[in-house]
């Protein structure tokens, strides 16, 4: 009678738990969306356990967040069930999409017209120019166009205070007349275009001010799980991949002007680890760590341009060498004490290199 209770009771409970570990979310995170107004071009990544499977519940949700409007699902997308690739990463792209993500993420992509059958809204694209979008779980699916702030104050009302929020990330233009607003949502990163006049409402999470207009590039930087602009990538972009690249300065943190983008499906661009976009051949800077000055030495003479820049991405120098020598002297007394990153043009073959620099 023990053993069949004993046996009972421990069967009991390793159902329980598989019920339990079925029903958990692993973290996942939204990696990097494209909204370039398209109805081809483009698409959301997200990034979580490899080969995982995305728990039943769980809704990627575009709201918008310009004056009345804010608070209104414009899209909604169930994830339910989806699985991510063998490298962790999972991709929606639109229908007739031009692009071919890595091989090892798994790929969705939309049949109809835009996001088609992805898309419980009815707008072809994510074009706004202040917007919100969430990662969440829910007992049910958000509803197109239905007002989840009615008061417009940037806290979202009725059912959708049961959302747990997973990840977030939002974007207000804020170039508008005074007397207008913008409202976002989330509770985690939030970037504002300081040029405007108008305020933003918002509930919790980290606001930073950026000097971008229209952003409708969003990318985590690298592995990133934060909420601070050393985490997340704001700008626009031209072209498409794989020769989309960022604006020349429409950009935060601006270190990333001009940089290629064509890591679809796979871990984002980070240059504060130093990555290389084109090799210069064989470029050597020292001393690394250096109190005052330093050297870049080249393989052949050769003109160039050299950015530096803080750990959050602010240009903090820019110099020219054009004297065409193979060594370089660099003078960094005037900075303070800490990590930079250095990022080398070469004038001519455009092509760049970035480096990490302590100063002492």
């Amino acid at each position: 009678m023990k053993q069949n209770y004993f046996l009972k009771t421990t069967s009991k409970l390793l159902i329980l738990s598989l019920i339990f570990i079925q029903g958990i979310n692993a973290q996942t995170y939204i990696n990097e969306i494209y909204m370039q107004s398209s109805t081809t071009n483009q698409y959301i990544e997200f990034r979580g356990t490899p080969s995982s499977t995305i728990a039943n519940g769980t809704y990627l949700v575009y709201l918008r967040s310009f004056a009345s409007g804010a608070g209104r699902p414009a899209h909604v997308f169930d994830l339910s069930g989806y699985t991510f690739g063998s490298n962790g990463y999972l991709v929606l792209l639109q229908a007739g999409t031009p692009y071919v993500p890595n091989a090892s993420a798994t790929t969705i992509t939309a049949t109809g017209t835009a996001w088609g059958n992805l898309d419980s809204g009815t707008d072809d694209n994510m074009s706004d120019s202040s917007y919100s979008v969430l990662l969440i779980t829910a007992p049910s699916a958000p509803v197109y166009n239905t007002d989840y702030d009615s008061n417009n104050d940037g806290n979202l009302e009725g059912v959708a205070t049961n959302w747990t929020i997973l990840d977030a990330i939002a974007y207000s233009n804020h170039t508008y007349e005074i007397g207008d607003f913008n409202s976002i949502y989330g509770g985690k990163a939030y970037f504002i275009n300081s040029s405007g006049p108008g305020p933003t409402n918002s509930s919790g999470g980290t606001i930073t001010n950026v000097p971008v207009v229209n952003a409708k590039y969003l990318a985590r930087i690298g592995v990133s799980t934060g909420e601070t602009s050393s985490d997340w990538l704001v700008g626009t972009t031209t072209g498409i991949i794989p020769s989309m690249s960022m604006h020349t300065t429409n950009v935060s943190p601006s270190i990333y002007g001009n940089e290629t983008i064509n890591t679809l499906g796979s871990e984002n661009l980070d240059l504060t680890l130093g990555i290389e976009d084109v090799p210069l051949s064989n470029l050597k800077l020292y001393p690394n760590p250096t109190r005052d000055v330093f050297n870049i030495e080249f393989n052949s003479p050769t003109a160039s341009e050299v950015s530096i820049y803080n750990i959050n991405g602010q240009q903090v120098m820019k110099e020219y060498i054009t004297d065409l020598k193979k060594q370089a002297n660099i003078n960094v007394s005037a900075l303070t004490r800490g990590i930079y990153f250095v990022k080398i043009k070469d004038m001519n073959t455009r092509k760049e290199k970035s480096l990490k620099l302590v100063k002492y």
